[in-house]
């Protein structure tokens, strides 16, 4: 069974990329564990600065988005686009066949990407399918 967390989350308002600085220092001053970073149109143009502030003010950062692990995030949670894209077209391809859609298994995300900050820049995938 699991036991109540103390737990809490405060949410740092970015309007603009000059707000990113200034989120992560409340963060730190904070005394953040970690931070999470949705995906959020607004923020794609600054995920390099975004990945290098985490590292800087060493906090672990979880990323709505993997091409945050590209520029150096350390770690993606989420979907697969691509196996997203697939698993649409096979069941298209199914249902063109005559498969009624009710019957095509649905599946939850089954890929985390961590990328290992030192000096090799290793990207690693890591799969949950059962």
């Amino acid at each position: 069974m699991l036991e109540p967390s103390s737990s809490s989350f405060k949410k740092l308002i970015i309007r603009n990329s000059k707000d990113i600085e200034i989120a992560f220092r409340e963060a730190r001053n904070g005394r953040a564990d970690a931070v999470l970073v949705p995906a959020m149109p607004i923020l794609n143009s600054e995920r390099a600065q975004i990945a290098e502030l985490a590292l800087k003010n060493r906090l672990p950062a979880v990323y709505g988005q993997p091409e945050y692990v590209d520029n150096g995030g350390l770690i993606y949670y989420g979907p697969s686009v691509t196996a997203m894209f697939r698993r649409a077209a096979t069941y298209v391809d199914k249902i063109l066949k005559g498969t009624q859609p009710r019957r095509s298994a649905r599946r939850a995300a089954d890929e985390v990407r961590v990328s290992d900050q030192s000096q090799n820049g290793k990207t690693d995938r890591i799969n949950n399918s059962s």
